[in-house]
């Protein structure tokens, strides 16, 4: 998990927003917003509806812990308050709007959603959903087409002193300056710099310095994930190998390791289990033992490996004077490129040490470089090689959590499906996300079939308004429909009718008991007593299908 869980609050990590928005923003492009409800006086949820079918996504400007999350159920949250007037105009303002794109831009804890909808006329309108992350100053705006605010979550006084005012009706500001060390645009001169102010500023060097740069200074890196990043910075403390490390911070290739990230989705469960943390709602969970397990053991590997290439320093070594001894010979950079191309092939063990963009001669010496350090690393490896075995024992003591094992769907299907065989009736059959049998007919005899089967039952019952269609019916034996199985069977109803075709259409739903069968009538032909109507794009059907887990009776 992170680093120093009794003392982590404060504002949520960039690196942990950014493989958030990887992990989870793709399953939200294309979600349509049903509504928004307020959980508590920072927090809201947004109901949405989408091809992953209904996701419930937090948004929470806790002071303590700010965060934006997916959430399993509403029940994780506690009891809901009364909607305020920010989640009165998403509703008013977005209900019904699709999420086009999410982006959060370079350092800033600022997420922008952009959401799109059509009117009757084909117009199409934008809105934007801004949520900022920043501690004390977790803020949410609703902003319109033009680009101003149009309601903002907490209330802001005015203060002439504020280097940000913001107000409705007007543009929202950009957030200030990060002012901090960001590897890409500052480089190397701009590490030196930090290095020496820090130096001249409080007089300390060395690791101390290097332990001040990364809680202070570096974007993506404060005290609470140093003691985490302590132990991944390279063995060697110079500029370059310090650059390096922070490069692949700021790019998230260690936001797995520093946050015990080992499975994908695990980013969302730390950033639930701290916010609700903040919240006072239960006491922050330990890692799972088998984590605990796969990262010490990732880490011992990784050192083993450094130990190994160090033990080779001298043989690399010579390596990389021969390339040197021969760079003065390959100045044209087309026939350096293809010299230091076929010089990898033939040494893959330093092939990572190469950069094809430079010249033979620079790569030489920094191989050079490169081998001297692992040199010199040596006896600190082998000490921190014996701390990383300690630590692996210490976790292979602790018994793994074994998951729990998936309860199997038990189909409503198995009572009545005799009488289905015996008539030779056929249909299609689905399984809802939510585990309920959806049966489709195939003609207007299988139609009727099911109607005099379970016309009895206390099941829904599922057709297409205006156009010919297949007779739907969800096996619900009486209970409410989840959101998600009714949208799936209404998509089913449409896409299985002569209006599969159309961009949207209405579908009619209504308990089985409400239905009748008119005397003499055709067979398939019934009578509604009493409906309520849904509207879908038929089109969808195509991306769900195999979610669905489709079967065919013949």
């Amino acid at each position: 998990m992170i680093a120093g869980h009794g003392g982590y609050h404060g504002a949520v990590n960039i690196l942990l927003i950014k493989r958030w928005l990887r992990e989870e923003g793709p399953r939200l492009i294309g979600a349509r917003l049903r509504r928004a409800r307020q959980l508590d006086p920072r927090s809201l949820v947004l109901e949405l509806d989408s091809d992953y079918g209904e996701q419930l996504l937090l948004l929470s400007m806790l002071e303590e812990f700010p965060v934006i999350g997916r959430i399993d159920s509403p029940e994780l949250a506690g009891e809901r308050v009364d909607d305020g007037n920010f989640v009165k105009a998403l509703n008013f303002h977005l209900q019904g709007y699709r999420i086009v794109s999410i982006a959060q831009d370079g350092y800033d804890r600022s997420i922008r959603f952009t959401l799109k909808s059509k009117d009757v006329y084909g117009e199409e309108s934008t809105k934007e959903l801004r949520q900022e992350l920043a501690g004390r100053s977790a803020n949410a705006f609703l902003i319109s087409e033009r680009g101003m605010l149009v309601s903002i979550f907490k209330k802001l006084r005015y203060d002439p002193q504020r280097s940000r005012n913001i107000s409705t009706g007007q543009p929202l500001p950009d957030p200030p300056p990060l002012g901090k060390f960001v590897a890409s645009d500052d480089g190397l001169g701009g590490l030196a710099d930090e290095l020496a102010q820090i130096a001249e500023s409080e007089g300390v060097g060395g690791q101390r310095a290097i332990e001040r740069l990364f809680t202070h200074r570096v974007a993506c890196a404060d005290n609470r994930t140093w003691l985490e990043i302590e132990k991944l910075l390279p063995v060697d403390h110079s500029l370059e190998s310090l650059l390096g490390f922070i490069t692949e911070l700021q790019r998230g290739e260690l936001t797995g390791r520093l946050f015990g990230l080992a499975e994908p989705g695990d980013a969302n469960s730390v950033a639930l289990e701290l916010w609700q943390r903040a919240r006072g709602k239960r006491g922050l969970s330990k890692p799972r033992a088998s984590q605990k397990q796969e990262q010490a053991q990732r880490l011992l590997d990784n050192l083993r490996e450094q130990y190994t290439q160090s033990l080779r320093a001298d043989e690399f070594e010579l390596i990389a004077l021969e390339l040197l001894r021969v760079s003065g010979e390959l100045e044209d950079p087309v026939q350096a490129a293809a010299h230091l191309q076929e010089w990898q092939d033939d040494h893959p063990e330093l092939a990572g040490q190469i950069t094809i963009g430079k010249s033979v001669y620079d790569n030489a010496q920094e191989l050079v470089h490169w081998c001297q350090r692992l040199r010199r690393a040596q006896a600190r490896l082998q000490e921190r090689i014996g701390r990383a075995e300690a630590e692996l024992a210490e976790a292979l003591q602790q018994p793994a959590k074994r998951p729990a094992a998936k309860k199997a769907v038990k189909s409503t299907l198995e009572s009545s499906s005799g009488k289905l065989e015996k008539h030779g009736i056929k249909y299609l059959r689905y399984l809802s996300s939510d585990g309920l049998d959806i049966l489709c007919g195939l003609s207007d005899t299988s139609n009727d079939g099911l109607i005099r089967i379970y016309g009895n039952a206390r099941h829904m019952w599922f057709h297409v308004r205006d156009w010919p269609g297949s007779h739907v019916i969800v096996l619900s034996n009486g209970r409410e429909l989840p959101w998600t199985t009714l949208e799936e069977a209404a998509i089913i109803a449409g896409w299985h009718s002569k209006g599969r075709h159309e961009l949207e259409l209405d579908i009619s739903y209504l308990p089985m008991s409400q239905l009748s069968r008119p005397k003499n009538a055709r067979p398939g032909q019934v009578l509604k007593k009493t409906e309520s109507v849904v509207s879908i794009r038929p089109d969808r059907y195509l991306g769900m299908r195999e979610q669905l887990m489709r079967w065919e009776k013949d």
